[in-house]
């Protein structure tokens, strides 16, 4: 395996020969890490590096958001390696190219000390997935769609509509010379009554106040809250563990693989129907894909498991080190503590909070 210490941030070459962590480097990698899960968009995780003079892995103090995007995706900082990403196609012009399924590759745990928990990893994957599901439709869009990912404000995400479902929008109105920011539905904001019907305007400063205050009414008992969240996670571990017993899902596999060799032996000098051992074929086929489903989708539910630790883990976290004596409005804190609002009228909003729970707060 190679390594491009000159242009890797947060790794140099180890007296063994083996990568070794710069601290203040890895730094950098984390916070970078951090800053993408709590939804910054790669362009303002670039934005706020260069501002601080932070260098690139190059040594440059501009950064590429290509280069973060590699970073965010990159085993190499969990300390697993996967070799022969690419490969020599011209040994005389040593010309190389991407592997495309053209070779084997080799996907290697532990191959040295990572800088980043594989747990933040994981959740770090999710968001990206998350965030390259989102539709790109164009502004004007939507009657059920939820749009394209935005970070530039924490509520494009998370306002939503109580009435059609659709997400809010922000909108500046100009009346007898004055701004004012308003979030509006975007079915009510580009068709009309047509789809939604009874959408409320809410003004920015009364969202943003509410929400301010339904967060620091959440928090007032991080003790106990942080009990609560417990426990909820527990359950929800509890529940999404399942009792198939691997070793014997395998062994089984293993023995039907030998009944099939056993039974193309026998087809071969048998004089039963040739429909006869199409009909054991099948059956044994079906068993072993049931199985493989089965085995699937308990590693599926594990990394789910494991990835919703991890999510309560850091939000623990948030919890314990926030000062919630609040009296401004805390992008980062809402990206970080909240999963949805929903609009439910112009009096009203609910907050669902990170772990599920929900609060209603007067607007």
């Amino acid at each position: 395996m190679t390594f491009q210490y000159s242009r890797f941030l947060g790794y140099e070459k180890g007296e063994d020969g083996k990568p070794k962590i710069v601290p203040e480097e890895a730094a950098i990698v984390k916070r970078i890490y951090q800053s993408y899960l709590s939804g910054y968009s790669i362009v303002k995780i670039k934005e706020e590096l260069e501002s601080e003079g932070i260098p690139s892995g190059t040594g440059k103090k501009v950064w590429s958001t290509n280069a973060i995007r590699y970073m965010l995706r990159n085993e190499k900082y969990i300390g697993d390696a996967l070799l022969q990403k690419t490969y020599v196609t011209d040994f005389l012009t040593k010309k190389s190219k991407k592997n495309q399924g053209e070779i084997p590759q080799y996907y290697v745990t532990g191959n040295h000390e990572g800088i980043i928990p594989k747990e933040l990893f994981n959740l770090v994957q999710e968001e990206i997935a998350r965030r390259a599901s989102k539709r790109k439709v164009s502004q004007k869009a939507t009657k059920t769609e939820q749009g394209k990912y935005s970070s530039k404000y924490a509520l494009s995400e998370l306002l939503v509509c109580g009435g059609c479902g659709a997400r809010y929008r922000r909108v500046t109105w100009a009346r007898n010379g004055k701004k004012k920011a308003v979030w509006r539905c975007i079915n009510r904001l580009e068709y009309g009554t047509k789809y939604c019907k009874e959408s409320p305007t809410i003004e920015e400063y009364s969202l943003q106040d509410a929400i301010m205050k339904a967060i620091c009414g959440f928090v007032e008992d991080k003790d106990e809250l942080i009990d609560t969240l417990k426990h909820s996670l527990r359950v929800a571990l509890d529940a999404e563990n399942d009792t198939i017993d691997t070793t014997t899902v395998n062994a089984r596999m293993v023995e039907l693989d030998s009944v099939m060799m056993d039974l193309v032996e026998l087809s071969s000098h048998s004089s039963a129907s040739a429909d006869y051992f199409d009909a054991k074929f099948k059956e044994i086929s079906d068993e072993r894909t049931e199985l493989q489903n089965r085995l699937r989708d308990h590693e599926q539910r594990q990394v789910i498991a494991q990835n919703n630790n991890a999510r309560m883990k850091e939000l623990f976290e948030i919890l314990e080190r926030a000062n919630f004596n609040l009296n401004e409005y805390d992008e980062a804190l809402l990206k970080q503590l909240i999963a949805k609002v929903t609009v439910v009228s112009a009096e009203k909003i609910q907050i669902t909070f990170m772990g599920g729970f929900e609060v209603g707060q007067d607007l």
